[in-house]
Formats: structure tokens, sequence, C-alpha cells
């Protein structure tokens, strides 16, 4: 590996100021501006609620149990688009409150 001096570059301790202390020269350096963060992917086009009112309409799957598909196909059939994320997570509230009521019901 070529020594620093050959490649052009100043030694280590030529970086130094005359105090021996390279912190000080820091102290003079703008920080860098951070862009606040942006929200990713695209605007919901409806609520949780309104998502869980629509799956609550859709049919049931095997087993009466909530089906991701059915739940994805009601809610694309209102003209709305819903994300796999949102998707799942939608059917499992609605399992949930389908699981809840069938225990009321015994």
């Amino acid at each position: 590996m070529p020594k620093p001096e050959s490649a052009g570059l100043a030694p280590a301790d030529a970086l130094q100021d005359a105090s021996g202390d390279v912190a000080e020269a820091t102290d003079q350096v703008a920080e860098a501006h951070v862009p606040p963060k942006k929200r990713t992917g695209r605007k919901p086009a409806a609520t949780d609620f309104e998502l869980r009112a629509i799956a609550r309409t859709a049919r049931l799957g095997r087993d009466g149990r909530a089906s991701s598909r059915h739940i994805e196909t009601a809610v694309r059939t209102r003209g709305l688009s819903i994300g796999r994320d949102r998707r799942d997570k939608i059917t499992r509230q609605v399992q949930a409150e389908l699981d809840s009521g069938r225990a009321d019901a015994a």
C-alpha cells in the first residue's frame, strides 16, 4: 500500500494546527441541512374505520373466516385501493370481531 506522502496526501500530523488539536477546526464547519422526512407511498383512499365497514360486508372465506381476498375485492369494487399491509391488518381486525362474536354467542 502506498504511503500517504507518495500518493499526494498530507501526513496526518500535518492536518493538525499549531496547538496539536484537530477538534477546533471542526467547530467552524456548518451543520448539514437535513430535509424533513416525507411520507412514503400514497395517501390512503379510505380510513381504517371505512375499510373495516366495507370488510364486514365481504363474503366469508373457508370455515366462516374473514378472507383477505374477499375483503380486497369488496374494497376495490367500491373504487378504493388497499395495500397488502392494510388489507392484512383489516382482515385480522375483522376476524377478531368474528371470533369475539362467536364467543359471546356460545
